[in-house]
């Protein structure tokens, strides 16, 4: 299940200082941080040897975020959720083991922190075209002004990834 949190942010003459929710027996195992252009469409990416789930926090800007439910035997597999994140807004969020993540960057130096139950392992991560027509995911930009890179652009789509026989592995 996804879980949305919000941050309660303590402002002084010095600055900000802000906890960033916990998640009831996880253990992190790899900490991230990505910085991105406005209009930067990443995902959606999932690794499925060794699946991780994420705990991402918004530190800076605001994003659009796309999570898709891969899971063959869930009763959601296919399903989109779609939610706004932003200082105010979904500022912290979990996503399980088990579905792609994909964001849109609203704004310069969006900066996210990523907490991993695993480690990324790059021969296991894969890709679902952000842009697949079958999703038809509403990231409410002109694709022409779109920042993606080749690997989320030339990704296979939704339907070949359902043709394909993945098999999970937890361990």
């Amino acid at each position: 299940m996804i879980t949305l949190s919000s941050i309660k942010y303590h402002n002084d003459h010095r600055g900000v200082f802000f906890e960033v929710p916990n998640e009831d027996a996880l253990v992190f195992k790899q900490t991230s941080i990505s910085i991105s252009k406005k209009n930067t469409l990443r995902g959606l990416h999932y690794q499925w040897n060794k699946p991780m789930g994420k705990k991402i926090t918004l530190l800076r800007g605001a994003i659009i975020e796309c999570v898709l439910d891969i899971n063959k035997r869930s009763i959601n597999f296919g399903k989109t959720f779609i939610f706004e994140v932003s200082k105010d807004k979904n500022p912290s969020f979990y996503i399980p083991a088990g579905y792609a993540h994909g964001f849109l960057a609203l704004e310069d130096e969006t900066t996210l922190l990523y907490q991993q139950t695993s480690f990324y392992n790059k021969d296991f991560d894969e890709c679902i075209n952000p842009l697949d027509k079958e999703l038809a995911i509403p990231w409410q930009i002109n694709k022409k002004t779109i920042i993606i890179s080749e690997r989320d652009s030339c990704a296979p789509s939704f339907s070949e990834y359902k043709n394909r026989n993945i098999l999970w592995r937890n361990q």
